[in-house]
């Protein structure tokens, strides 16, 4: 999928569709939206089940909109802990208050954010958003790997190989991915020790890291292998496809 350039805010990416479908039936649980024509004096079946915000039963204010915009976009850009800690708080107060019935409601979503959100497994703390690249070369051919950190998390990964034609330094071939249209910049990328991070910075725009121990350093070293396995199938199927990989499909 291309990303419009628009006004519109993108988050992502995820690891598929399923998980994506998790994530917005989830928001539309915690923080739900207008999902009917909003004629007042006919609740919409959506709004009995919690999940229309109601101008078909009530007056809904620009403001009380916002509101729900910004806690979808904040749960969005990492802060599903604080809203899952939230949620725990309120649980407890409606079961000192034996109303056990909406205690479930609350224990069931905090579920919801466990299987949806917290499933992955954190390999950051900090829960930021980052690439991490590695690279390797064999017989001529290069491979770069991408590895998509969001909420502390790989959610995501995209390759690519250079054949021995290819004569752009794989500093340019890391901005080319970039510049595709479905290929977001994330807020710092991390890279081998190797690669030229000044250029990188300038041409990206956004902090660029050469890791040199702990976590950020195993990931750089993880996307390295990863490029490695990939230039050893690749170099597999050359193998057993000398007339060209058309026909291995």
């Amino acid at each position: 999928m291309e990303i419009k350039q628009d006004k519109a805010k993108y988050f992502g990416p995820y690891p598929n569709r399923y998980s994506a479908r998790q994530t917005m039936e989830l928001l539309q649980r915690l923080y739900p939206l207008c999902r009917c024509e909003g004629k007042l004096g006919r609740p919409c079946l959506y709004y009995q089940m919690g999940l229309c915000i109601g101008p078909c039963d009530h007056e809904v204010t620009p403001e009380m909109y916002q509101k729900q915009i910004t806690k979808i976009t904040q749960f969005l850009e990492g802060k599903a802990s604080k809203v899952k800690q939230q949620l725990k708080v309120e649980m407890k107060r409606q079961i000192e208050a034996l109303h056990f019935e909406r205690a479930a409601e609350l224990r069931d979503i905090i579920l919801a954010i466990e299987e949806t959100v917290e499933k992955q497994h954190i390999i950051f703390g900090d829960f930021s958003s980052r690439d991490i690249v590695g690279y390797s070369e064999r017989n001529g051919y290069r491979s770069f790997h991408v590895f998509f950190v969001r909420n502390g998390a790989i959610n995501g990964r995209k390759w690519g190989i250079l054949s021995p034609d290819q004569q752009q330094s794989m500093e340019e071939a890391i901005i080319a991915f970039y510049q595709q249209p479905n290929n977001m910049l994330p807020k710092e990328l991390l890279i081998p020790a190797d690669l030229d991070q000044s250029y990188l910075k300038t041409a990206l725009g956004i902090p660029i890291i050469v890791p040199k121990r702990g976590k950020k350093l195993e990931q750089v070293h993880l996307a390295n292998e990863n490029s490695s396995s990939a230039l050893h199938a690749h170099a597999h199927l050359l193998e057993k496809f000398p007339n060209g990989l058309r026909e291995a499909k």
